[in-house]
This record gives C-alpha cells, sequence and structure tokens, in this order.
C-alpha cells in the first residue's frame, strides 16, 4: 500500500508541476488546463485502485475458502487426527489462496516454532476480522482441551452463515450501484446536450464571433464547459466512492468506480 501511495503521490505531482509550468503559462496549450488536473487525479487514483482491487480479491478468495478448511479440519479430528495434523492434511486437500498460505505457516513448524505460534503468523499475515476470530478461538480451545472438533464445526457453520450473508448483500446492493453509472451516464449527456444544442448555438446567434453569451458580459461558451468540467469531475468522483460504500462497504473499494467514471467524463468532454 505504502508503494501504490507514493506511486500516486508521485504521478499527481508531477502532472500538476507540468500543468502550473508549462500548459498555463502557454496560450497554445491552456485550454488543456483543466484535463492535466483530469489526469492528475486519475494518476493518484489508479495506483491506489488496483492495489485495493487485488487485495480486496485475495481476502475474499480466502475468506471464501475458510469454511472449507474448516470442514476439512473437524472431519480429520473426528478420525483421531491431532489439530496440527488435522490442519496439515486440510492444506493439502484444499488448493487456492488460503491452502498456500496455511502451508506456508505451517512450514515453520519443521523450524522448531509451535503450533500456536504457525497458526499466529499465519492470522498476521492475512490479517483479516474473520480470520483473527476463527485462529484465536482454535487456539485458545487447543489451549484449553475439550471438544474441539465441536468448536470447529460451531465456526465453520458461522463462516458459511457469513459468506452467504455477504453474497446475498453484494446482490441486493448491485443494483444500486448499476443506478449510480446510470445517473452519472444522463448526467454527461445532458452536459453535453447544454453545450451543444443550447449554449453553443446561442453564442453563434447572440455573438459577434468570440463566442461571448448576451447579457453575460465576457462569459464565454468555453468558461461555461470550464465550469461544467469542474462539476463534472468533482460529481463522478464522489459517485464512484458512494457505489464503492454501497456495495462493498469501504469507501476505498470505491476509487475503482471513481477511475472508471473519471475516463468516461474525460472520453465524453473530448467530443465537446
Amino acid at each position: 500500500m505504502k508503494i501504490a501511495l507514493a506511486w500516486s503521490a508521485g504521478s499527481a505531482a508531477a502532472l500538476l508541476i507540468i500543468d502550473q509550468l508549462v500548459i498555463k503559462g502557454n496560450p497554445m496549450l491552456n485550454q488543456f488546463y483543466l484535463d492535466f488536473i483530469l489526469f492528475a487525479i486519475v494518476a493518484a487514483l489508479i495506483p491506489i485502485g488496483i492495489f485495493d482491487h487485488f487485495n480486496r480479491t485475495w481476502v475474499k478468495n480466502i475468506e471464501d475458502q475458510l469454511p472449507e478448511v474448516l470442514r476439512i479440519v473437524a472431519q480429520s479430528q473426528k478420525t483421531g487426527s491431532t489439530l496440527p495434523r488435522a490442519f496439515e492434511e486440510a492444506s493439502k486437500r484444499t488448493s487456492g489462496t488460503l491452502a498456500a498460505e496455511l502451508r506456508r505457516a505451517l512450514t515453520k513448524m519443521s523450524w522448531g516454532v509451535s503450533f500456536e505460534d504457525a497458526l499466529m503468523s499465519f492470522s498476521k499475515r492475512v490479517n483479516t476480522l474473520l480470520v483473527r476470530r476463527t485462529v484465536s478461538l482454535i487456539i485458545e480451545c487447543y489451549k484449553i482441551g475439550g471438544n474441539i472438533t465441536q468448536v470447529i464445526e460451531q465456526t465453520e457453520n458461522y463462516t458459511r452463515e457469513l459468506h452467504s450473508l455477504s453474497e446475498d448483500r453484494y446482490s441486493q446492493t448491485r443494483p444500486y450501484t448499476i443506478v449510480i453509472y446510470i445517473g452519472v451516464i444522463l448526467f454527461l449527456v445532458s452536459t453535453y446536450m447544454l453545450l451543444k444544442s443550447f449554449l453553443i448555438p446561442l453564442s453563434e446567434v447572440a455573438g459577434n464571433g468570440a463566442g461571448t453569451l448576451s447579457g453575460l458580459g465576457a462569459f464565454s461558451v468555453a468558461d461555461f464547459r470550464q465550469a461544467l468540467f469542474i462539476m463534472v469531475i468533482v460529481q463522478v468522483t464522489l459517485a464512484g466512492l458512494v457505489a464503492g460504500k454501497i456495495s462493498e462497504g469501504s469507501v476505498m473499494a470505491g476509487i475503482k468506480h471513481s477511475v472508471i467514471l473519471l475516463i468516461l467524463a474525460c472520453i465524453s468532454f473530448m467530443f465537446i
């Protein structure tokens, strides 16, 4: 995450410096002044959005596979395996991100690390709330003793229920995300129609060829375009963040939506 933040800050700063020192001071390039600000925003958001997307995919894969791993551990316990041996068996019988992380952690046991420390290192590396709670519960039961199999089975049911609720939440909130995208597209179409079908023809009829609107002094169509451009940047950025909050429960998850909508806004203004 630190690398993504550093790359984002560096890219945005470089574009803003070019914008201020080169674009703004050059009469021939001054029309691209706001475009470079948009490029700076997109350059700042893309690395963070990519990192957050892959991190969330990695975490989701682990949490999706956790109930199956716990089921195999409980079955191995019923056949008489010790808890460390049951986790080793689960890491071999499953595949994917969680199995690889489990094997990485359990390999430390061959170096003399205790089973509890190996599981704790796994929990710290994955570092999600569900995994931390599950590992802490298993370690405490392992230390205290008792019917560990029953505890693991109940934990498996709990994680499956959470996974089911998460899937239901995503499917129920997805239409709202689509509505946000449709709203942004309608906003861009309205902006296009306002400029192309109203303001520009009005300036041609009332103006002197300089694109100035009658009754508004020196306020030109270009000024209107810049004002609408700024409104669009703010609108689509916030809309993307809201989409992430609604669909995945996190503002950070909305960065990828903001990037997509900003690129869409940039393309639409190329034709205005």
